[in-house]
């Protein structure tokens, strides 16, 4: 079974995802680590345990650090979406740190 079996396709459709349940997280963590995790064995209902899983596999493996707080995220029906934006951004430049993304050289 593909590591990508039950989301091919998302990080296209990752604007319409809803990152409350931590899927979305999951599902980008595991775009550029899937060997972190079996993302077919998650439980769109067990958000903490989402949410743990996305935030521990990109700590562990992209040096990402926990900008957010899952006890937080667990009292909101839905996170902020500047707090969203913030941990994407944060993910991202570890991505590029670590070489895993490329970026656009600087013009002199």
């Amino acid at each position: 079974m593909s590591n990508r079996c039950c989301w091919t396709g998302a990080g296209s459709r990752l604007n319409h995802m809803s990152w409350a349940d931590g899927l979305a997280f999951c599902a980008l963590v595991h775009r550029f680590f899937p060997e972190g995790f079996e993302y077919c064995t998650l439980d769109p209902y067990d958000r903490r345990a989402n949410f743990e899983k996305a935030f521990k596999t990109a700590e562990t493996l992209a040096d990402c650090p926990r900008l957010l707080d899952v006890d937080d995220l667990m009292r909101m029906q839905e996170p902020d979406w500047k707090c969203v934006y913030t941990y994407i951004q944060e993910f991202y430049r570890c991505l590029v740190v670590k070489g895993l993304v490329k970026t656009k050289k600087k013009m002199p």
